[in-house]
């Protein structure tokens, strides 16, 4: 027979018992090694474990880290939709006094909530220019893609109401918005900036707005 000593009161007991009979300790396997095996163990467990717990690392924080990631892109562009449609539904533009501008003369002046309006309205044969031309820099492009629809669909409207079919007739309409800072160019003249061009295409008989680069 042979025997150990307890790890805790370091009483000598036999290798069959599974429990210290003096102090009551729990004898694990390990206990019952010589003290070769012992450190052999403790050579191969150690390594293993470190081992286990580097895969068991490289595995789940990586997909963590995705997760993470992944709800934050979600989050940021929920947000950026928010702030771009937000603008746009809060956007209301009176459209009597400009369409009464555009109808009346070639010139008028209108004014909303970004100041006076300067409206030129050139008309050449088959071709139809307007400008909407601000005194205020910057406004909100919305609002200058607004007003250039609205300039082109005015024209149309009076066009057919005189009798006129811009698809048929083939006529070309354009309408600008532009803004004039305060600054002067080099030459002392008024720096414009322009916004975009809404067009009315009459191939496909619809109107087109591309914003300026």
């Amino acid at each position: 027979m042979k025997f150990i000593q307890c790890p805790d009161c370091k009483k000598e007991i036999s290798t069959r018992e599974t429990k210290c009979p003096y102090c009551g300790k729990f004898i694990l396997g390990y206990y019952k090694m010589s003290p070769l095996m012992q450190k052999v163990f403790k050579i191969m467990v150690v390594p293993v474990g470190i081992l286990l717990l580097l895969l068991l690392f490289a595995v789940f924080v990586p997909e963590e880290k995705q997760e993470v990631k992944q709800v934050a892109k979600e989050e940021t562009a929920q947000l950026n939709a928010e702030q771009i449609e937000a603008p746009v539904a809060e956007e209301v533009i009176d459209e009597t006094p400009f369409r009464e501008a555009l109808q009346k003369a070639s010139q008028r002046v209108v004014k909303d909530k970004y100041g006076p309006v300067t409206i030129e309205l050139d008309l050449k044969n088959d071709m139809y220019r307007a400008w909407f031309i601000y005194k205020k820099d910057p406004i909100p492009m919305y609002t200058a893609e607004t007003l250039s629809r609205l300039g082109v669909k005015t024209i149309i409207d009076e066009l057919m109401r005189q009798g006129h079919d811009p698809n048929k007739e083939s006529i070309s309409i354009f309408t600008r918005v532009h803004t004039i800072p305060v600054e002067k160019s080099v030459t002392g003249k008024d720096q414009v900036r322009t916004y975009g061009v809404a067009s009315y295409d009459y191939l496909y008989d619809k109107i087109e707005w591309k914003q300026a680069e």
